[in-house]
């Protein structure tokens, strides 16, 4: 028997709304620069436990997006809904492409050093770090863990928000925007080093997004490998990145041309 829908009946839908982000992002914004604050003033003060002041490896403030999540609740990670296990989903295949993006993004530094000794920029390919072994490891530890650190809030949580609720290239683009600000010394050190230093975030945005596409949890991981995989391989230059706007605008030329392209072929399959 055929029956037919009332047409004056109200239909519930069983999906629930998505709330606006606006409501979480200043909040985690706010947090998340008086974190910055607090966390360097913090590190001056008492010194870096390895040694390291802060400006060496060791820097603090890269906790500040993780405060800025906990100030907003975990639970609402993304979807408002994710359990820490989540986290651990498909294991293997999150292995697999963490270690593959990880892979890029030293490539993609690397290629800037080798480019830069190949055409005269600087004398040699690597310029040592003035470090023991003992230091070399525990600067290349807290980069790690610093990275982690960075991405709980930039791409754990802020970049796959925007990317849901704007866009799939508008939420890696602002997101990468809102990453290179927050790097004050660097944005304030001249229009011409700026730029390059936010071509080099943006870039990177684009990178982690290209290798995370379609993964609903895990973004973290892969986000901190290729973070940490990128200035670990930077350290082949010594601390930083380009030492003169010429050389932070190759390396950011390079790391936004790398994004666009992974980007457009991830966005193609």
């Amino acid at each position: 028997m055929t029956t037919h829908a009332d047409p004056t009946a109200t239909t519930t839908s069983t999906t629930p709304a998505k709330a606006s982000p606006w409501r979480d992002v200043p909040i985690f914004a706010l947090v998340t620069l008086i974190a910055s604050g607090g966390l360097i003033a913090l590190q001056e003060f008492a010194g870096s436990v390895l040694g390291a002041g802060t400006d060496g490896p060791a820097q603090w403030v890269q906790f500040a997006p993780a405060i800025g999540v906990l100030a907003i609740g975990l639970r609402r990670v993304h979807a408002g809904n994710t359990r820490v296990r989540d986290y651990f989903a498909n294991a293997p295949g999150l292995l697999v492409r963490s270690f593959t993006a990880g892979l890029t993004s030293a490539a993609v530094a690397l290629g800037w050093a080798g480019l830069m000794h190949a055409t005269g920029m600087t004398d040699s390919f690597a310029v040592p770090l003035e470090l023991s072994a003992g230091g070399l490891v525990a600067a290349s530890a807290w980069i790690v863990v610093g990275s982690f650190g960075e991405e709980v809030g930039w791409r754990g949580w802020l970049q796959p928000l925007l990317q849901d609720r704007t866009g799939w290239w508008t939420g890696a683009v602002v997101t990468g925007l809102i990453w290179g600000v927050w790097h004050v010394q660097a944005v304030t050190s001249g229009f011409g080093y700026a730029a390059a230093f936010l071509a080099s975030t943006i870039g990177l945005s684009l990178l982690m997004a290209a290798f995370a596409a379609r993964l609903r949890t895990g973004y973290v991981w892969v986000a901190g490998v290729v973070h940490a995989a990128f200035d670990l391989a930077l350290l082949t230059r010594g601390n930083g990145s380009g030492a003169d706007v010429g050389q932070e605008a190759l390396l950011g030329g390079i790391v936004l041309a790398a994004g666009i392209a992974s980007a457009a072929i991830a966005r193609r399959r």
